[in-house]
């Protein structure tokens, strides 16, 4: 800043210090990350989720398209659904399967109670759903569910896996191949940090045959 300009002068009569500090005046150049996720093509970002699905997408919508994707494309009118309910998302799903037509039955726990293996076996040999639909983290009570088991008994039983994990992917372990999970949607806005209207969604190759 050239001295005795109107620009110094307002600043001697304003600023705190005199002269301004080194460190603003120096030109900003940060160094370019190590990793870029936003531009087109590859990305070099480690493959955190461990999936090897095919068919998995970006949709242009909120987390609830995400689940109204997942549901509405695994269920037809008719079709009988489980649902862990142990808080709001619960309901919803529930709230989004009604409008599809399929029957509602629902694994029933107190808010921030987990379900148990024994009590979702004993759930599949009752309603002998076509999908189960489980809540990873359940965000309006606090409660995570662990997934361990869950697919192979879900798979035992000859239905299809949902996995709401918008408020757990990228904090909580989740090994969608592994675990047995058919489908799976999570939003950017939650753990991702990324800017919300993006909803990543994954269909396993057996849930892409039905």
């Amino acid at each position: 800043m050239p001295e005795n300009s109107a620009t110094d002068r307002a600043w001697r009569r304003c600023a705190v210090h005199e002269h301004p500090p080194k460190e603003i005046l120096r030109p900003f150049s940060p160094p370019a990350p190590e990793k870029t996720l936003t531009g087109p093509g590859p990305s070099n970002c480690s493959n955190r989720d461990r999936l090897s699905n095919r068919l998995t997408l970006a949709l242009s919508t909120s987390s609830h398209g995400g689940m109204e994707a997942c549901l509405g494309n695994l269920l037809e009118p008719g079709d009988t659904v489980l649902i862990a309910k142990c808080g709001i998302w619960g309901e919803r799903a529930a709230d989004m399967a009604d409008r599809i037509g399929a029957k509602v039955e629902f694994l029933e726990t107190a808010h921030g109670v987990a379900f148990e293996l024994d009590d979702l076996e004993a759930a599949l040999k009752r309603c002998r759903p076509a999908v189960v639909f489980v809540t990873h983290a359940e965000s309006s009570t606090g409660m995570k569910q662990p997934l361990e088991g869950v697919g192979e008994l879900v798979y035992k039983h000859d239905a299809l896996l949902i996995v709401d994990t918008v408020a757990s992917l990228g904090e909580e372990p989740f090994f969608m191949d592994t675990w047995r999970v058919d489908a799976t949607y999570t939003g950017s806005q939650k753990v991702l940090g990324a800017p919300p209207g993006i909803t990543p969604v994954s269909f396993s190759p057996r849930a892409e045959c039905i």
